[in-house]
């Protein structure tokens, strides 16, 4: 399996998903170890799952829509913000 970065695009790109599903199911067959062969199908299901997701994501959000980010990030950026226009403002400084 080739080794590639993995770029916003591709979380929502169904087709993405679809194809590392392939990929996983015919390295799967030429496996012949049942284990292994059997934790490699259970990724490709994996990937088709998150297939299916993307596909929702697409059809709600648009086809170049990325995830939201963590709502705690959000909040820690917004705080981080109000304190940095605080300081430019004159206000009142506080270590991060």
């Amino acid at each position: 399996m080739r080794n590639r970065a993995m770029s916003p695009g591709h979380i929502n790109d169904p087709d993405h998903w679809r194809k590392r599903a392939a990929e996983m199911r015919a390295l799967a067959d030429g496996i012949k170890d049942s284990d292994a062969r059997e934790t490699m199908l259970r990724i490709a299901a994996d990937y088709d799952r998150l297939a299916e997701r993307a596909l929702l994501w697409r059809l709600r959000f648009g086809p170049l829509a990325l995830p939201l980010p963590d709502a705690r990030l959000v909040r820690r950026c917004g705080q981080q913000a109000a304190r940095g226009a605080g300081r430019a403002a004159g206000g009142p400084q506080e270590d991060v």
